[in-house]
């Protein structure tokens, strides 16, 4: 299986148009690699164990700039932090991205359950877990403080998506 990503310009939503494509390489082992964020010309990826980022300051030819290992599937990019959650991660960790070849780890929210989604607005981050929806004000953001969580793993089954009103 080969993996890779497709570069659209949707300068004109009414007419997108495909730009390029562009494989990061092929596994016997069906391992792919998943594109779960591009922001501030960075390509932010996952095999599902570690997260890669790319440089695309040249689209057609990314470069790798530096990885971070016990990635799960859900991932949030806001100026120099991303906010990771998922399977592989127990609650949320908060990397520093500045400086893409080393990304550092400056907190840790470990009371959380498995992250599956995170949305921002404004300065609030709200969280969907496999139990429900955790809120941080994330005005401090190495330091997010919870202003609401609701909790509605019962008898009515998981939830493995989220929308707030205007997204």
């Amino acid at each position: 299986d080969c993996y890779g990503y497709h570069a659209v310009d949707i300068t004109n939503p009414f007419s997108p148009t495909l730009m390029l494509t562009h494989q990061f390489g092929c596994s016997a082992s069906r391992v792919s690699m998943t594109v779960l964020a591009v922001a501030d010309q960075r390509l932010y990826a996952s095999n599902y164990s570690e997260l890669y980022i790319y440089d695309l300051t040249v689209p057609d030819t990314p470069t790798l700039l530096g990885t971070y290992g016990q990635l799960g599937r859900a991932i949030l990019v806001n100026g120099q932090y991303a906010y990771l959650g998922g399977w592989a991660i127990t609650g949320m960790v908060i990397l520093d991205v500045s400086g893409a070849t080393t990304p550092t780890v400056v907190s840790v929210y470990p009371a959380l359950d498995p992250v599956i989604r995170f949305i921002k607005r404004d300065s609030y981050l709200f969280v969907l877990t496999t139990s429900g929806v955790t809120v941080f004000d994330i005005n401090n953001p190495i330091s997010p403080v919870v202003v609401g969580v609701i909790n509605y793993h019962d008898d009515r089954g998981d939830t493995s998506n989220f929308a707030l009103e205007g997204d």
